[in-house]
């Protein structure tokens, strides 16, 4: 062991505050009072070096600081006991280890190799690990924070530049989680994204499809004027599309202006937003529209109940958000979540108060909330927020990464190994046979339930549908339903 292996800072901060000047060499006159006054109060840093020396000659093992923190809590118990802490706290298990010199280093390791480690962390275990070494720490400050930001505005759109590294860090994790929906269906009709390009089939009298006219088609058709689109969304009888560089189209009805002021009641082809030019996501009710954009605020068009028009504008740093039953969930960069009740005359913006290590919200078609924690498990809450049940998911092996609450089964999710779960109002998952490497789902819960139906989109741009098909909205050139899940070769 070493006692430079303390940071130079932490031992002069330590004597400044013991009131100890000195001339020379500071470790040797820390040393020596340490010696001299044993119960003296250190800081975390001095303490665990204390402990590492107390067990300094004892045969402990040598780990890697990667399994160190991917480990649950409960079992480091007997390793923390050993080393002398009275509590699990991985931070200062790796700072022990690392005096003792039995952590295998990472210093010698390249910094693009370092900045890799770091993102396949948990955001509560990043910081953790830059406390490793002087050089870790020097790295996360200088290289990966400057490589996070860069990543995340590429990979999220957000403006990034005034985050602090704690919300850095959330968003790093709370990314895996968001993804643009290339399907959008509603009771009568259907959207999907191919290679950029946007196609609708099913019924519309209110110009929804976006073709330039009311009538009806049961095979997919292209809308001119949209290209790299990258999401859709459909209300009522309105449509909404986001293309890559941040504009916002629009077509379909529009008497409660949820398209804006564009036109009459009624648009049947694509018009643009023109005062949004920054948007990153977009979500749609029966009547109502959302539009987040780069910098965390939410723009709303369409029914908002009169008293609450500019309650939404109090929503800041958001990173997600989702729509339903007259509701907006959102969730900012510090994984809060919030519910902006704007169709109704009873309350404003309301923060969760019991939710936490969130990364994904949404609205279930039974009322209730459905969200995804930081451990890759469906949580659920029946209509609320601070009452959540236990979080589950497919196996132990196996994670959630997306919800979906609208379709012709219970609730559906997409697990970490790209199979489809149908998850049943008694928590069981059953894997969805025929179907792999899904990448979105979509879907419209009918009452009655033979109204129902449901769409697949996997990675090569395959789209497999089963339920209902009265409006043509399944797009296989009749109106018949299908009760097993079949192939579209329409597209």
């Amino acid at each position: 062991m070493n006692i430079r292996d303390i940071d130079k800072k932490e031992i002069e901060y330590f004597l400044k505050q013991n009131n100890i000047s000195y001339t020379h060499n500071p470790y040797l006159i820390f040393w020596n009072f340490l010696i001299q006054n044993k119960d003296v109060l250190v800081n975390e840093s001095i303490a665990d070096w204390v402990l590492a020396y107390n067990i300094s000659n004892q045969n402990i093992d040598t780990y890697n600081p990667i399994d160190i923190l991917s480990q649950k809590d409960e079992n480091l118990l007997s390793l923390s006991q050993r080393l002398g802490l009275t509590s699990i706290d991985k931070t200062r298990i790796l700072r022990i280890l690392r005096y003792v010199n039995k952590l295998i280093t990472l210093d010698q390791l390249p910094n693009d190799v370092i900045n890799k480690i770091l993102l396949s962390l948990s955001d509560e275990d990043i910081p953790k690990l830059c406390q490793i070494s002087n050089k870790i720490n020097t790295i996360c400050n200088n290289d990966f924070i400057p490589y996070l930001k860069e990543k995340l505005i590429n990979d999220t759109g957000l403006d990034v530049s005034n985050y602090t590294n704690k919300q850095l860090f959330y968003l790093s994790q709370q990314s895996k989680y968001r993804y643009h929906n290339k399907i959008a269906t509603n009771s009568e009709y259907t959207l999907v994204i191919i290679n950029g390009k946007v196609y609708s089939f099913g019924t519309s009298t209110e110009g929804g499809l976006g073709l330039g006219s009311t009538e009806e088609t049961n095979i997919p058709e292209e809308i001119e004027g949209l290209n790299d689109i990258i999401e859709v969304a459909v209300g009522w009888s309105y449509s909404v599309a986001l293309s890559k560089s941040g504009k916002v189209y629009l077509f379909g009805k529009n008497d409660d202006s949820q398209l804006g002021n564009y036109g009459g009641d009624t648009i049947d082809t694509p018009v643009e937003i023109l005062e949004i030019n920054n948007a990153i996501s977009i979500t749609a009710d029966e009547n109502t529209l959302a539009v987040l954009t780069k910098d965390g605020k939410v723009h709303m068009y369409g029914y908002i109940y009169e008293y609450k028009k500019l309650h939404y504008k109090d929503l800041a740093n958001i990173v997600q958000i989702s729509m339903g039953d007259g509701n907006l969930l959102s969730l900012d960069n510090n994984g809060n979540v919030f519910i902006y009740r704007y169709a109704y005359r009873d309350g404003g913006i309301s923060k969760s108060l019991k939710t936490k290590d969130i990364y994904y919200a949404t609205f279930g078609s039974d009322g209730g909330f459905y969200f995804i924690d930081k451990n890759g498990q469906l949580l659920s809450s029946k209509g609320k927020l601070d009452s959540i049940d236990i979080g589950i998911q497919p196996s132990p092996n196996i994670k959630v990464k997306r919800i979906y609450t609208e379709s012709s089964y219970d609730i559906l999710v997409l697990g970490s190994d790209d199979n489809v779960y149908n998850v049943t109002k008694r928590g069981y998952f059953t894997k969805i046979e025929g179907l792999s490497n899904i990448t979105d789902i979509s879907g419209f819960t009918g009452f009655p339930e033979s109204s129902s139906y449901t769409l697949f989109l996997d990675k090569n741009n395959k789209l497999y549908v089963i339920g209902s098909n009265n409006y043509g909205q399944l797009g296989l050139g009749d109106s018949d339903r299908r009760d097993i899940i079949t192939l579209n070769d329409n597209l």
